[in-house]
């Protein structure tokens, strides 16, 4: 399955390239596509590794830009799936989970795409995922274990068909960054496609700089994000919640208590909290009056 497969990596710092890695994943895969998000050009120093190439996209749009970029590219490799990756993904964890029975989870045309459940490098908790219907929802508990249909995931480490992708389209380069795997996917889930999890396989995935706290005894953790990224998550909550209420009105209840969820964190754990809770407003704003397409 690994050579129907082609790798599309965003990267954000140049140090992250490693050579031997590299070669390893050459050898491995179809294709291995280097999106450059950072400010500045990098040259395709691999060019004697087969199967290798570095495409500037410079933060264009952030990592929408960035993936719809790399996707395009690849029309011409013609591969079966596309794995998508961090830039400190770990190489030997991508080999350990890359096994076949990953990739059995594609069991009908009718599955987008599959992923292995992630934790948080820093809190060392497994990821929250959700089963959307249209006036509830199904929380998967965080140490479940086994195969399961979600409504969304993350983009880091997600194996999609690429004939779904084709079908699907670009991400939202509106959004840019915060929230566009998550409206991905409920696009994908809108045309009729399923989204696998297999939480019997788990790789280490940092979340941002996040910081714990507790409130009422319990412990939480904040994103811990600079003002303009707060704006950005409070619009992309809003774009979310404009786009796909219709299929699932449920999204109300899930967008409001994840907006609660941020203010209470910028509050009472974060610092600069006026300037932040100021951008958060601006950004609840741009949400409501940004032109969307659903």
């Amino acid at each position: 399955m690994r050579s129907e497969t082609a790798v599309i990596k965003v990267l954000f710092h140049e140090k992250n390239i490693s050579r031997d890695e590299l070669k390893r994943m050459s050898e491995e895969f179809r294709f291995f596509l280097i999106v450059n998000n950072s400010t500045d050009e990098i040259d395709n120093c691999f060019s004697d590794l087969s199967n290798i190439i570095i495409l500037n996209n410079l933060n264009h749009n952030g990592l929408a830009g960035a993936y719809n970029l790399g996707i395009s590219y690849l029309m011409h490799t013609n591969p079966k799936y596309i794995l998508f990756l961090d830039e400190d993904t770990p190489v030997d964890q991508i080999f350990d989970l890359l096994n076949l029975d990953l990739y059995d989870s594609f069991i009908s045309k009718q599955v987008a795409a599959v992923a292995p459940n992630y934790i948080d490098s820093i809190s060392m908790t497994k990821g929250l995922h959700l089963l959307l219907h249209r006036f509830s929802f199904k929380k998967i508990p965080r140490d479940f274990v086994g195969i399961s249909k979600v409504s969304f995931m993350i983009n880091s480490f997600s194996i999609w068909r690429y004939e779904a992708l084709l079908n699907i389209g670009n991400y939202d380069e509106l959004m840019k960054i915060d929230l566009i795997d998550t409206d991905y996917c409920l696009r994908a889930v809108k045309m009729g496609y399923d989204l696998i999890l297999n939480s019997n396989y788990v790789f280490v995935h940092k979340i941002g700089d996040r910081i714990s706290y507790r409130f009422m005894s319990r412990e939480f953790r904040s994103g811990n994000h600079g003002p303009f990224r707060r704006s950005l998550i409070m619009q992309n909550l809003i774009i979310l919640l404009r786009k796909h209420f219709r299929l699932f009105p449920i999204l109300l209840v899930v967008v409001i208590s994840r907006i609660v969820y941020e203010f209470m964190g910028i509050i009472l754990a974060e610092k600069n909290k006026v300037q932040k809770v100021k951008m958060s407003f601006i950004g609840l704003f741009n949400g409501c009056f940004a032109s969307i397409k659903s």
